[in-house]
């Protein structure tokens, strides 16, 4: 979220951007957008939720027990309160974009939505356009410092690194994943997913077959 105010008498005027995951829905933003002391864009991030789930099994392994058990041991329980919650974040996440991808008055030209996925292939492109979006310029430094973090050698793109080579990773999660939870996911999160172009899979091969793209080429206005 670039949020812009008027500098006071005599200075330049200065940027400042806010990442958050705690807004939940994008309409409580809405009297910050209209405050006419502030110049407030919003870039909405969405990711696979397959991938999210895979990634945080990993990084957050205790909190995901339930998750692994049921990999191992059987059926997963719709009605659990873990997969309901997973339920509620995808929803939440659709709604807000629903919202924004509406482009009410209080919204023109000052919502953006972009899939993870799509600056992890075409990061510099996916840069330019979100720096265009906010009217912030894009400084030399900046381009540096993408190529840098998303082009390195597999050396260096551990686990915990931040260099990595962002498009061979953006769908190593499939290799992870256990079928019968990527089908739990597509189940509760099939809205969410036909809304930003993620392509379901209806076989344990599909998802292991990197060849088969689960990215739609789609347009977000």
């Amino acid at each position: 979220m670039n949020v812009s105010s008027p500098p006071p008498c005599g200075e330049l005027p200065f940027d400042r951007v806010i990442k958050t995951v705690r807004v939940r829905q994008l309409d409580t933003l809405r009297s910050l957008v209209e405050d006419p002391r502030l110049d407030i864009k919003l870039i909405q991030l969405v990711r696979d939720p397959r991938a999210i789930l895979a990634s945080r099994m990993v990084a957050f392994a205790r909190k995901y027990q339930n998750w692994k058990s049921w990999a191992v041991n059987g059926d997963v329980p719709i009605e659990d309160e873990e997969v309901k919650r997973l339920e509620g974040n995808c929803n939440n996440i659709r709604i807000s974009a629903e919202l924004g991808l509406s482009q009410p008055k209080w919204l023109k030209n000052r919502y953006m939505l972009v899939r993870y996925e799509d600056i992890a292939r075409y990061p510099m492109q996916k840069a330019a356009e979100m720096y265009n979006f906010t009217g912030i310029p894009m400084m030399t430094q900046a381009r540096d410092w993408i190529l840098k973090n998303t082009h390195s050698s597999t050396e260096a793109s551990g686990v915990y690194s931040t260099q990595k080579n962002s498009s061979e990773q953006v769908e190593k999660w499939r290799l992870s994943i256990p079928f019968k939870l990527a089908q739990v996911v597509q189940k509760v999160c099939g809205p969410t997913m036909k809304l930003f172009g993620y392509r379901f899979v209806d076989s344990e091969q599909t998802l292991l077959d990197r060849s088969f793209s689960l990215l739609e080429q789609k347009q977000f206005i």
